[in-house]
């Protein structure tokens, strides 16, 4: 028997895989190692290093280690949500709504008026908006302020329409990783709302949406950091020709957890889990970079090119020796980008498997 340095289960001698987490028994030493002796980049940070050298800055130190930090991952591909979505944005805006009982000039315009105010709540700027209010009040006439109202209705109603959409992607980015049923039967009150012509109610549920996901993502942010920084590595991989699966059972079983609620078994299974596709990373890595460092000492940048070059070659030093592997990554795309734009160096083309 074994113990999983991912997730601590005892797995049997002889077992290709841990049947606690998937992660492959051959990976079991190169995890354990990371974690006992807090290897920063090795070859990788040698080679990042050179590349910092052909550009013309000084090489780095290795140094301790630090928590990823996702502000310049660029985004990997969508991972499909984990939970299910909620109903759907409406697809066409709603009807505007009949108007109360009463003086139907002074409900127009109590209307109007609550409209005006939900759109500079909106900072939804309408021109010449303000003359036409005030020549309204000041005639009292009935179908300027029913022009009015339905001219304001398809125009919040239109970017209401928008915030649901952008707060249900929101939404989806989170269910992929945890359980969202506060936010979800919000969502479906603004939605209902909205489908009602309800513009004022829609406005105020979806403020408490946003307030909703806002607690979450503050308590799962690291959960978030973690599982962005694995998924970038596990693409790049792919990209460098490699196979990331033996190292995505941690993944998967991380955010299983996360959805369960238990953040704090997740945050391991996801860290060791970007150690051991870093394993699998490095070596392509540090081969694409040597044939990055020996493309650009045949091919010089231009001075403008080189500055950008510097300042990605040392940003992925820097995250390198801190074992940032999510944030070096992102920098070695940036890097592999730039001076393919250049056109010194045309993009690999990884081997089918």
């Amino acid at each position: 028997m074994t113990e999983c340095p991912a997730c601590g289960f005892e797995a049997e001698a002889g077992s290709p895989t841990c049947a606690g987490c998937g992660l492959s028994s051959n990976l079991f030493e190169p995890v354990r190692a990371a974690l006992a002796e807090g290897t920063p980049g090795g070859s990788s940070l040698a080679e990042a290093n050179a590349i910092v050298a052909a550009v013309g800055m000084p090489p780095m130190n290795s140094s301790a280690g630090s928590l990823s930090t996702p502000a310049r991952f660029p985004a990997p591909p969508p991972v499909p949500p984990l939970a299910p979505h909620p109903p759907s944005p409406p697809a066409e805006l709603p009807v505007l709504p009949a108007l109360p009982q009463g003086d139907p000039v002074q409900s127009a315009r109590r209307q109007v008026e609550e409209y005006v105010t939900l759109a500079r709540r909106l900072s939804l700027e309408i021109p010449g908006l303000e003359p036409r209010l005030h020549a309204a009040v000041a005639s009292s006439d009935g179908q300027s302020f029913e022009t009015l109202r339905a001219e304001l209705f398809v125009r919040l109603a239109a970017r209401l329409t928008e915030e649901l959409e952008r707060t249900f992607a929101r939404r989806n980015e989170l269910a992929a990783l945890l359980e969202t049923a506060t936010p979800d039967a919000e969502l479906d009150t603004a939605r209902e709302a909205l489908g009602r012509g309800d513009l004022t109610g829609t406005h105020h549920r979806l403020r408490h949406v946003e307030e909703s996901l806002d607690m979450l993502e503050e308590e799962w942010e690291t959960v978030r950091i973690l599982s962005l920084e694995a998924e970038l590595v596990a693409e790049t991989v792919r990209e460098l020709g490699g196979d990331p699966l033996p190292a995505l059972g941690p993944l998967s079983e991380g955010r299983r957890r996360a959805r369960s609620g238990d953040r704090t078994g997740a945050e391991p299974l996801l860290e060791r889990s970007t150690l051991a596709l870093w394993h699998l990373c490095a070596p392509l890595l540090t081969q694409r970079l040597s044939e990055l460092r020996s493309e650009i000492g045949s091919h010089p940048p231009a001075e403008s090119t080189g500055a950008r070059l510097q300042t990605d070659a040392l940003e992925m030093a820097r995250a390198l020796e801190r074992r940032n592997y999510g944030g070096a990554v992102a920098a070695y795309r940036r890097f592999r980008d730039e001076v393919a734009h250049t056109g010194a160096v045309a993009r690999p083309v990884p081997p089918s498997h």
